[in-house]
């Protein structure tokens, strides 16, 4: 039935203010729709941190210098090209390939991250990178990953006192997890020497890598010491005997000598020991490191300083190393040195 209404102008006067609420209605939907569009668009930016500032993934280097600190990183090569939360990211990663991981004190250390965060209410994955640049002085220089964004947390055998030279300008550490001294690799023969007082310390030539802590150590001791570029040429210059020695962290100079060098972006090399190297000083010798009995190292988690979450992301790595699981593996890392002590 269609009733049509005849008052003061009759349908036209009706029809005109229907369409009039019709045409003010639609302008209100798409107002609406507008400013919904804007919301969501807004949504994504605001989910990708959480509510203290922290990134959905948090990306943490590792350093492979040294065994026990950080080892064996799984990277799902092809998930990287997969958004999170992909069903194929997710097939490929439970059913096909290793979920992203590492071992190593990095890779509790990461497990433990995630479970402080997950404690928190923060639904924030870690990610291992491992970080090939080590070794490589001003070729690859320190913490450039962390400078370009590559990565958000380093973890390693990193110094608090790296943030003293250029390549620590901008760097904030967290509290240490280990704290360590320098050693040598050098010649068995020439260890014996030492020990027995036959040769003094300051008549022989110690490689020693550029840009780096122990170069810092060496110096203020007045120890002599030829500075290379990159370790892989300091390491070169010890097996042409154009130094007599390699000066590294206790570590470092442990790990080549037992494992050698079998990382990305280095030269393999077999464990120096099968070359008659060892470490000085050693159980025959008087002080535990270099420069004595004193630790002059302490190894801290790196983050890029000044960033919307720096602050943040101390604050829970320093709640991370406070667990008691790192704790025991901590312990662990000064059995591994106590060996090259007792070597």
């Amino acid at each position: 039935m269609l009733i049509l209404i005849h008052i003061r102008g009759g349908v036209s006067l009706v029809m005109s203010s229907v369409l009039a609420v019709a045409k003010h209605f639609r302008l209100g939907i798409i107002l609406a729709l507008a400013y919904l569009a804007c919301i969501l668009s807004y949504v994504p930016a605001v989910s990708q941190t959480s509510p203290t500032q922290l990134p959905n993934t948090l990306k943490l280097g590792v350093r492979t210098s040294v065994y026990p600190i950080g080892n064996k990183i799984n990277v799902n090569f092809f998930t990287q090209f997969l958004p999170e939360n992909n069903l194929v990211r997710l097939f490929y990663e439970n059913k096909i390939h290793k979920p992203n991981s590492a071992e190593g004190f990095c890779g509790t250390f990461g497990k433990e991250l995630q479970k402080e965060l997950a404690s928190n209410g923060q639904q924030i994955k870690v990610k291992y990178i491992p970080i090939v640049n080590q070794h490589k002085g001003v070729v690859a220089p320190r913490y450039h990953g962390l400078k370009t964004g590559k990565i958000d947390i380093e973890c390693g055998p990193n110094s608090i006192l790296s943030g003293k030279l250029p390549t620590g300008e901008g760097i904030e550490f967290s509290q240490p997890f280990y704290k360590t001294g320098v050693k040598l690799l050098l010649k068995e023969e020439l260890a014996d020497k030492l020990n027995s007082k036959l040769i003094e310390l300051k008549e022989i030539k110690i490689g020693v890598v550029k840009e780096s802590t122990t170069l810092e150590l060496l110096s203020k001791n007045n120890i002599k010491f030829v500075d290379y570029d990159s370790s892989r040429e300091a390491l070169n210059a010890l097996e042409t005997n154009e130094v007599h020695a390699f000066a590294s962290d206790a570590l470092i100079v442990w790990n080549l000598l037992k494992r050698g060098v079998d990382q990305p972006g280095q030269p393999k090399r077999e464990p120096y020991e099968n070359l008659e190297y060892t470490i000085y000083p050693n159980s025959s010798s008087t002080s535990r490191y270099l420069t004595g009995n004193k630790p002059t190292e302490e190894y801290a988690m790196a983050v890029m300083g000044g960033t919307s979450f720096s602050k943040d992301l101390l604050n829970v790595i320093n709640n991370t190393l406070d667990k008691s699981k790192l704790s025991s593996y901590q312990q662990s890392l000064e059995n591994y040195e106590t060996r090259a002590d007792n070597f």
